[in-house]
C-alpha cells in the first residue's frame, strides 16, 4: 500500500473542505478493506512530520486492528506487535502514546491466543525502572490500557506484580507518571477480589492520598480534577480495601468541600466519592462525620445556586419545559452533559443518601437545624436550599418530619406563595414529594393544599403549572381520606385547561391534566365518579381521535384513563361507550406505537374482566391482534445467529463451492445435519418490552374471564406461553408467569375441583383430567428449568405463588408426580444454593466490610425466601402426615435462618415456618421438640433491666412467631415426653412478656401459647393457680389478634370442666371477659369466617357457666344490649 497516498488522504481529512473530506473518507474506506492498512498506518505514525496526521492514524489503527488482525499469519502478527512497542517507546506526544497503548491492550480481546499480555508485562517490568522518563511513562500508559481491557485477567495471573509496579509509580518523581498511575490504581482496584491481593494493594492508599494532598496544596487543579476520579473507581471496590484508610479519605474530602477558595468543580467531584460509598453500602461512615458532611452539602448547594444565577438571566423562561424531570432544586440543567448534571445533583443527592442510610434521628436533627438557619436568612437563595433540602431528607426522615409538620409546611407554603420563580418551583417540587411520603398528615391539610395546586395549575409559567399538576396527581394517588367534595372543582379546572384554547397549554402539561383525571378515576368509587363520567368521556373521546405522532402521548393518556374507568364505573355505565371505544382501540393498534398498544391491551383486559362472558364475541378479534403482536418479526423478535455458528456456516459454504458435482448428494445430507445445529438467540427490542408484557397479560385475562370462548385458543396459547417464559427474561417472563397463573383459573372453571374430592395423601386416585394434568406437568417442567437457570429472584418467587395456587385449586395430587423434585428444589432454595441466590450472595460478600463479613450479616430475602416458605407450608398443609419424608430436611433448612448472626426477619420467618409445619404434621415432628425448645426459650429471652427500650416491629413479630411455635409444640407433645423443666421455663417467659412493653399483638400470642400449655399438660404439672391464673385472666380478653381467642376459650372451657373447685373463685372475672368479648366495639365477633367460630366457642363456655351459675348468668345477659341478648339466646338454644 502506498504510504504517501495514505498520508495525503489522512491530511485531507483535516482540511476544512466538505467536498475534499467526503472524497477522502471514500478513499480511506476503500483502503481499509485490505489488511495492508495496518502496516501502512504504522509507517505513517512512525515517519510523518505532521503530528495531526499521526494522531489521526492512531485513531484509525485502533479501529482497524480488530477488523484485520486475524487475517495475518502468526509471524506477521509478532512483527506488528514489535513495531507497536517500538512506536510506543519512541513517542513523545502523550495522546498518541495513549492511543498506541490502547491498541496494544486491545489485541488480547479479539485474539485470546495472543502472547501480548505476557509481552506487555515483560515490557513494563523492564521499562518501569528505566532512568529514561519517556520509557517509564510509556510503561504506565500501557499498564493503564491493559488494566482497562484485561484487568480481571491481570488481577488473577499477575496481581502482586501489578501492585508492586503501581507502588513504584506513585513514588516516581514525575507528576505525569503519578497522575497516569493513580487512574490505573483506581481501575485495577475494581478487579481485586481475593484477600491476598487486598493486602498487596493496601500500601497504595496512603500514596494516593499523599499525591492528592500535594495537588491540593499546590493548586494543581487540572491534575486534582483528574486524580479525583480514582475515588470514584474505589467506590466500586470491595469495601475491605478502603475501610482502614476511610478516616484519612473523609478528612481529605471534607478539607476540599469546606473550602470556598477551592474550585467549585473540584468540591463537587469530591462529593461523588461519598455518594458512591454510601449509596452502594460499601462501608460504614462514623456518625461524627455526618454533621460536617451535611454542612458541606448545604454550603455547596448554595454556592451552586449563586454560580448558576450568575450565568442565567432568564429564570422565568418556559424554555426548560422538556427538562422537568432533569431539574433539581431551582437549577436549570438544560443543555448540560450527563457528567455535569451528576455533579450539580451531588449536594442534594448526598443529603438524600445520608438520610436513607444513617440514624434518621441524627440526620434530621442536623439537617433541620441547617434548614432552619438557612430559612431564617432573608434571601431567596438560602430559602431555596432550605426548602429543597426538606424534599431530599423526607425519604429517610419522614417520621421525624411529621413531628415538625406545622413548621415545615409554613416554609413550603411560603415558598409557593412567594413572587420568586425559583422558590415557587422548589416549593411545588417539595410539596409533591410530601404528598407521597408524609401521609396521612398531608391529607389532613386538604383544605389548604387543593387551592394551592389549582392556583399553580393556572400559573402563566409552564414549569410551575407542571409542578403543581404533578403535586396534585401525587396528592390524589396517596390521599388518606375522601376527595369527593373537591372532585367537581378539580375536574372543572382540568377540563378548562384542556378545552380553553386561549390558555395554549403545552403538550406536556396536557398530558399531566389527563394523568390527573386518571388518578381521580382510579381512586374514586362508582357513586362519586358517576356524575362526572359523561363529561370526562366526551373530552376523552375527542382526544382519542388524535393520529398526529407529535401529539400521540395525549391519546395514550386518554386510553389509559378510559381503561382505568372501566373498572370503576362497571359494565352497565360503560356499555354506552363500549362499541366506539373498542373500535378506537382497534384503530389505535394500526398506528404502530408500542406505548399506545400497551394501554390498548390494558383496555382489553379490563373490558374482559368487567364484561366477562359478554366479552366473548370480541375474543377472536382480540386474539387476532395479540397474535399479530407476538408473531411480527419486525416488532417482536430479532434473530441473532451466534458468531461461531456464522463462521461454521461460512466454512460450510466455502466447502460446498470446492466440492465436485459428483459428491453433491452426499454433501447435502451432511448439510442438512449441520443446518439443524444452527441455533438462534432470540431477544426482544427493549422499547417493545412493555407492549409485549401487556399483550401477554391480556392473554391471561381472556383465559380467566372468557372461559368458553378461549377454549379453542388454550392449547396453542399454552405452547406459546411456555416458549415465551423459557426464552425471554425480565418483565416479559414475569408477565408470562402471571398469565400461567390465570390459566389455572381457566382450567378450574372448566374442571372445578372441590376440596372434598381431594385425596390428601399419596398414592392418589386418578381424579385430575388429562388436559389439566398435562398443563401442570408442562408448567412444572418450565418451573424446574427456571429454578435452575433464572438469575432473578422475583421470577422464582412468582413460580412459588403459581404452585401454591395450583395446589389450592387441584389439591395435593397435582404435585404427586413431581413432589420429590419439587421438595429438592425447595430445600435447595432454603439452603440458598440456587443460581440467583449464589449470584446475589457473591455480590453481597463483595460489598461487606470485615465486621459484616465476620458476622455473616446478610439481609432477609423478602423477595424469594418468604414465598418459598409459603409454598412449603402449603404443601405441608395439604399432605399432612404424608409430608413425613420431607419433614427433617425442611425443619433443618429453616433452622439455618434462626442462627443468631441472621437478621431478625430471618429468625421470625424460621420460627413461623417451623410452627406451621408442626401444626400440619402433628406429633410426627416430636423428635425435634427437644432441640427446638432451647431455641424457643433463647428467642423469648429479653432484658428485664431495660424495660423502656424501643422494641421494633421485627422483634415483636419474632416473639409472636416463637410463641406460636411454643404453643404448637405443646399441642402436639407426646404423653411420654419428660418436660417438667420446659413447662416451668415456658410459663415464666410468657409471664415476663405479659409484664413487658411488647405490643398487644405479641401479648395476645403469649396468652394463646399459655392457653395451649394449660390444656396440653397435666394440671398437676402446672404452677399453683394462684400464681398463674390472676395474670392470665387480667390480660384477657384478646386485644388485636382475634384468632388467638380460640385457644384461650378452649383453655377456659377446659379449666371449668376439669378444675372447677379451683376456678370457682375466678368465675366473676371470666363472666366479665366473656361479656367484653361479646360486645366488642369493633363488632369483630359477628363477622364471618374465623370470628363466627370464636363466637360459638364463647357461647359454649357461657352455657357451661350458666348451668353452674344460673343467677349470675341471667344478670350478665340482662346487662347486654338487646341485640346481643337476642343473638346469645338464639345461639345458646342451638346447643
Amino acid at each position: 500500500m502506498d504510504v504517501d497516498n495514505l498520508s495525503n488522504i489522512l491530511g485531507n481529512l483535516l482540511v476544512p473542505n466538505e467536498g475534499l473530506i467526503r472524497e477522502s473518507e471514500e478513499s480511506l474506506s476503500e483502503l481499509c478493506t485490505s489488511p495492508d492498512i495496518i502496516p501502512a498506518l504504522l509507517e505513517v505514525i512512525g515517519s510523518s512530520i505532521n503530528d495531526q496526521i499521526r494522531l489521526l492514524a492512531t485513531i484509525v489503527l485502533r479501529q482497524q486492528l480488530e477488523t484485520h488482525w486475524n487475517e495475518f499469519k502468526e509471524q506477521d502478527r509478532n512483527e506488528l506487535i514489535q513495531r507497536l512497542f517500538i512506536l510506543l517507546e519512541n513517542e513523545n506526544i502523550n495522546l498518541l502514546k495513549d492511543n498506541l497503548a490502547y491498541s496494544i491492550s486491545k489485541i488480547p480481546v479479539f485474539d485470546v491466543n495472543s502472547p501480548i499480555i505476557k509481552t506487555s508485562l515483560e515490557y513494563i517490568e523492564s521499562r518501569s525502572v528505566s532512568k529514561n522518563h519517556q520509557s517509564r511513562i510509556s510503561t504506565y500508559y500501557l499498564l493503564n490500557s491493559l488494566i482497562e481491557t484485561s484487568g480481571d485477567i491481570l488481577a488473577i495471573e499477575s496481581g502482586e506484580f501489578i501492585c508492586t509496579v503501581l507502588i513504584n509509580s506513585l513514588k516516581d518523581e514525575s507528576n505525569s507518571i503519578k497522575l497516569k498511575s493513580i487512574l490505573s490504581c483506581g481501575q485495577f482496584a475494581g478487579n481485586i477480589l481475593n484477600e491476598n491481593l487486598i493486602n498487596n494493594f493496601e500500601p497504595i492508599f496512603p500514596l494516593i492520598l499523599e499525591y492528592l494532598q500535594i495537588c491540593l496544596e499546590k493548586d494543581y487543579n487540572d491534575e486534582l480534577i483528574s486524580s479525583l476520579e480514582v475515588l470514584d473507581y474505589l467506590t466500586e471496590c470491595p469495601v475491605r480495601l478502603i475501610e482502614k484508610h476511610l478516616n484519612d479519605v473523609l478528612k481529605f474530602i471534607l478539607e476540599i468541600t469546606e473550602s470556598n477558595s477551592i474550585d467549585l468543580e473540584i468540591r463537587l467531584r469530591s462529593l461523588s466519592f461519598l455518594i458512591g460509598v454510601i449509596s452502594k453500602q460499601r462501608t460504614f461512615i462514623p456518625n461524627d462525620y455526618i454533621k460536617p458532611i451535611l454542612k458541606s452539602s448545604f454550603q455547596l448547594a448554595l454556592d451552586l445556586i449563586k454560580a448558576e444565577q450568575g450565568n442565567n438571566s432568564s429564570e422565568n423562561s418556559n424554555s426548560n419545559l422538556e427538562n422537568y424531570d432533569e431539574e433539581i432544586g431551582g437549577i436549570n440543567l438544560e443543555g448540560l452533559t450527563e457528567e455535569e448534571v451528576l455533579l450539580l445533583k451531588a449536594p442534594y443527592q448526598l443529603i438524600n443518601i445520608i438520610s436513607n442510610n444513617f440514624d434518621p434521628n441524627l440526620v434530621f436533627e442536623v439537617s433541620f437545624e441547617m434548614i432552619q438557619i438557612y430559612n431564617k436568612i432573608g434571601n431567596e437563595q438560602h430559602k431555596e436550599v432550605a426548602v429543597y433540602s426538606l424534599s431530599t431528607i423526607v425519604d429517610g426522615c419522614y417520621e421525624q418530619m411529621k413531628s415538625e409538620i406545622e413548621m415545615i409546611m409554613k416554609m413550603v407554603i411560603f415558598a409557593i406563595e412567594s413572587t420568586d420563580f425559583r422558590l415557587q418551583k422548589v416549593g411545588y417540587s417539595c410539596l409533591s414529594k410530601f404528598c407521597i411520603t408524609l401521609q396521612p398528615e398531608i391529607s389532613e391539610l386538604i383544605e389548604v393544599l387543593i387551592p394551592l395546586f389549582l392556583t399553580g395549575m393556572d400559573h402563566s409559567n409552564d414549569i410551575i403549572k407542571y409542578k403543581a399538576s404533578c403535586g396534585l396527581e401525587n396528592f390524589i394517588e396517596n390521599i388518606n381520606g375522601d376527595l369527593s367534595d373537591y372532585m367537581e372543582t378539580i375536574f372543572n379546572k382540568v377540563i378548562d385547561n384542556l378545552t380553553n384554547n386561549e390558555k395554549e397549554i403545552s403538550i406536556i402539561n396536557q398530558q399531566r391534566m389527563l394523568s390527573i383525571i386518571t388518578s381521580i378515576t382510579a381512586s374514586a368509587d362508582k357513586e362519586s365518579f358517576a356524575p362526572f363520567y359523561n363529561r370526562i368521556m366526551e373530552l376523552l373521546s375527542k382526544v382519542l381521535m388524535i393520529t398526529d405522532q407529535s401529539m400521540l402521548q395525549l391519546r395514550i393518556k386518554a386510553t389509559e384513563c378510559i381503561a382505568v374507568s372501566i373498572l370503576v364505573v362497571g359494565k352497565k355505565t360503560f356499555l354506552l361507550y363500549f362499541e366506539d371505544f373498542f373500535q378506537n382501540c382497534l384503530d389505535g393498534l394500526e398506528l404502530g406505537n408500542s406505548e399506545l398498544n400497551e394501554f390498548i391491551f390494558l383496555s382489553f383486559r379490563n373490558m374482559a374482566k368487567v364484561f366477562k362472558r359478554d366479552f366473548s364475541p370480541y375474543v377472536p378479534i382480540v386474539m387476532e391482534k395479540l397474535n399479530s403482536c407476538f408473531t411480527s418479526i419486525n416488532s417482536m423478535f430479532i434473530f441473532q445467529p451466534l458468531k461461531k455458528q456464522l463462521k461454521n456456516l461460512k466454512n460450510k459454504q466455502l466447502k460446498q463451492n470446492n466440492n465436485s458435482n459428483s459428491n453433491e448428494n452426499d454433501n447435502n445430507d451432511d448439510d442438512d445435519e449441520e443446518d439443524e445445529k444452527i441455533v438462534y438467540k432470540r431477544v426482544i427490542k427493549p422499547d417493545l418490552l412493555n407492549e409485549k408484557s401487556s399483550a401477554c397479560l391480556t392473554l391471561g385475562y381472556l383465559a380467566k374471564y372468557c372461559v368458553n370462548s378461549f377454549i379453542e385458543y388454550f392449547e396453542e396459547s399454552t405452547i406459546f406461553l411456555f416458549d415465551l417464559i423459557k426464552n425471554f427474561k425480565s418483565d416479559l417472563r414475569k408477565a408470562g408467569l402471571s398469565t400461567l397463573f390465570n390459566f389455572l383459573y381457566h382450567l378450574n372453571e372448566r374442571y372445578p375441583m372441590e376440596k372434598e374430592n381431594w385425596e390428601t395423601g399419596f398414592p392418589s386416585e386418578n381424579i385430575i383430567p388429562k388436559i389439566v394434568k398435562n398443563f401442570i406437568q408442562e408448567s412444572m417442567d418450565i418451573y424446574f428449568y427456571l429454578i435452575k437457570n433464572e438469575k432473578k429472584k422475583s421470577s422464582i418467587a412468582k413460580i412459588c405463588k403459581n404452585i401454591i395456587k395450583m395446589i389450592n385449586i387441584f389439591g395435593p395430587n397435582s404435585i404427586e408426580f413431581c413432589i420429590d423434585e419439587l421438595m429438592e428444589f425447595i430445600i435447595e432454595i432454603l439452603n440458598e444454593k440456587t443460581l440467583c441466590q449464589k449470584m446475589e450472595k457473591e455480590q453481597d460478600i463483595y460489598l461487606l466490610s470485615n465486621e459484616e463479613l465476620s458476622n455473616n450479616n446478610f439481609h432477609h430475602d423478602f423477595i424469594l425466601i418468604d414465598p418459598v416458605v409459603d409454598l412449603i407450608m402449603e404443601i405441608c398443609k395439604v399432605l399432612e402426615k404424608s409430608f413425613n419424608p420431607y419433614l427433617k430436611q425442611s425443619i433443618l433448612s429453616l433452622l439455618r435462618f434462626n442462627e443468631k448472626n441472621r437478621s431478625l426477619d430471618d429468625q421470625l420467618m424460621a420460627m413461623g415456618g417451623i410452627a406451621m409445619i408442626i401444626k400440619y404434621t402433628g406429633n410426627l415432628a416430636s423428635p425435634f421438640f427437644s432441640d427446638l425448645l432451647p431455641l424457643v426459650f433463647s428467642n423469648l429471652q429479653f432484658d428485664n433491666n431495660n424495660s423502656n427500650i424501643f422494641i421494633s416491629d421485627s422483634e415483636n413479630t419474632l416473639k409472636r412467631n416463637t410463641l406460636f411455635l411454643l404453643g404448637t409444640i405443646f399441642e402436639n407433645i407426646p404423653q411420654n415426653f419428660q418436660f417438667e423443666n420446659e413447662i416451668e421455663n415456658s410459663i415464666l417467659l410468657i409471664l415476663q412478656i405479659l409484664d413487658s412493653s411488647y405490643s398487644e399483638v405479641t401479648k395476645d400470642n403469649a396468652l394463646s401459647a399459655l392457653s395451649k400449655i394449660i390444656v396440653s399438660v397435666d394440671i398437676n404439672k402446672l404452677p399453683p393457680f394462684e400464681k398463674l391464673l390472676p395474670k392470665f385472666l387480667q390480660e384477657l380478653p384478646i386485644k388485636l389478634d382475634y384468632e388467638e381467642s380460640k385457644p384461650v376459650l378452649n383453655c377456659l372451657y377446659h379449666l371449668f370442666e376439669n378444675s372447677f373447685p379451683q376456678m370457682k373463685i375466678y368465675t366473676d372475672r371470666v363472666f366479665e371477659i366473656l361479656l367484653s368479648m361479646i360486645v366488642q366495639e369493633n363488632d369483630v365477633y359477628t363477622q364471618e369466617d374465623i370470628l363466627l367460630e370464636i363466637f360459638e366457642k364463647i357461647v359454649l363456655l357461657f352455657k357451661q357457666l350458666s348451668k353452674k351459675f344460673p343467677k349470675k348468668s341471667k344478670s350478665i345477659i340482662n346487662e347486654m344490649p338487646n341485640e346481643y341478648q337476642l343473638m346469645l339466646k338464639e345461639i345458646m338454644s342451638q346447643y
